[in-house]
């Protein structure tokens, strides 16, 4: 992908990152930068940082791992609430024979 260089909104990302993480004493987590750019590939540089990363409806805050290089922002912010089989619901009010 990067074969063809960087976006404007990949760049972008990436200048807002290494400000947050330049403003913080070293230990510190960084403050999180709020982004919609779910498909962008997370890159070395990036590690350490906080990328907060919107699913449709909030943001989800990630903290960048060394591990996660090469994987895209979506595979850690998941768009839908997994449903619990099983459990009971708001409609089911099943009330036994005598």
């Amino acid at each position: 992908k990067f074969g063809r260089g960087l976006g404007r909104g990949a760049s972008t990302l990436l200048k807002k990152l290494r400000k947050s993480k330049k403003d913080v004493p070293f230990g510190e987590k960084p403050e999180p930068v709020r982004t919609h750019m779910r498909n962008m590939i997370i890159l070395p540089e990036m590690i350490g940082s906080v990328v907060a990363v919107f699913n449709g409806k909030d943001f989800i805050k990630v903290e960048i791992k060394p591990e996660m290089v090469g994987m895209y922002l979506a595979e850690f912010s998941i768009t839908y609430k997994p449903i619990r089989h099983g459990r009971q619901g708001m409609g089911n009010k099943f009330v036994p024979l005598r």
